[in-house]
């Protein structure tokens, strides 16, 4: 889901229990058969039409066609006793998308749980099969070029490919530099994609409201326009600064003239989300009429 973001790989990933985060199961590294293909192309065998795109201001992923069914108390919801899919990808680094996350940690996470877990292989491709069908969580990247990135998502009954490009520590401390804000220790990022990125006249949304901003994206590769109050015909990303994951949970998205975006780019739709442990970017990308 994202924007251009990022550099260079890097070689040993950060481990999402350092982050206080548990996890769960074995790690395993995505080999270059599982995941063959070029980027927009799953790898998985699917079992829905869905489709992956990728330019130079959106991260790319597969738009499922399934609904899912009703959610619990809890938030987590389920079609049957254990029920998985599979998601796979490609992860490259802003701004440009050239240079891919190797060796990076990959896992879905819920209540802060993390299983299941892979890693992605030499040339940025990770397969993370076991995930929870129709389940509420997060799938968490982790990586010593990057932020800790979570992708707030719902997963449907069918395999998804979901190719993002990842913010780094550099483009993340450019968005307070920009803005003129001063950055508070354990405070979050948080970034939100409509699609098309020519979509222009929405406004960014956080509820409640937590931190500065919103801010939009000026450019493809991370440049904010600070004179900017809604979306531009050039790119449709906005971005809260400084947010303070203990008001959490969050809703937060696009909306127009009042009109709230509610179907996702990613999976199903779903409503506020709190923000995973050890978090220090949170992304949701929305499709608006």
């Amino acid at each position: 889901m994202l924007v251009a973001r990022h550099a260079l790989l890097l070689a040993l990933p950060l481990s999402l229990s350092m982050l206080g985060v548990a996890c769960s199961g074995d790690d395993g590294i995505a080999s270059d058969s599982e995941t063959a293909g070029t980027t927009g192309t799953s790898s998985t065998s699917t079992t829905d039409d869905s489709t992956s795109t990728t330019d130079d201001s959106t991260s790319t992923t597969a738009e499922s066609t399934s609904s899912a069914t009703g959610e619990s108390e809890t938030g987590t919801e389920t079609t049957g006793a254990g029920a998985t899919v599979t998601l796979s990808g490609e992860l490259s680094l802003m701004p440009n998308g050239f240079n891919k996350v190797i060796e990076g940690e990959v896992c879905f996470v819920v209540d802060d749980v993390a299983e299941p877990c892979t890693m992605t292989n030499g040339v940025g491709r990770y397969t993370l099969a076991g995930i929870p069908a129709n389940t509420r969580g997060a799938v968490v990247f982790a990586d010593n070029k990057t932020v800790t990135f979570a992708w707030m998502l719902q997963t449907m009954s069918e395999d998804f490919f979901g190719s993002l490009w990842l913010d780094t520590p550099e483009l993340v401390q450019s968005y307070y530099d920009a803005a003129g804000v001063e950055r508070i220790d354990g405070r979050i990022v948080v970034l939100t994609e409509l699609s098309p990125m020519q979509s222009a006249g929405y406004k960014a949304v956080l509820s409640p409201m937590s931190g500065v901003g919103p801010f939009y994206y000026k450019t493809h590769s991370g440049t904010l326009d600070l004179e900017a109050t809604e979306t531009t015909d050039s790119v449709a990303m906005g971005v809260f600064l400084n947010v303070d994951p203990a008001d959490g949970p969050f809703l937060f998205g696009f909306e127009k003239e009042g009109v709230p975006c509610e179907d996702t780019f990613y999976g199903a739709p779903f409503g506020e989300v709190a923000v995973p442990a050890g978090a220090e970017l949170i992304y949701r990308s929305y499709v608006c009429p």
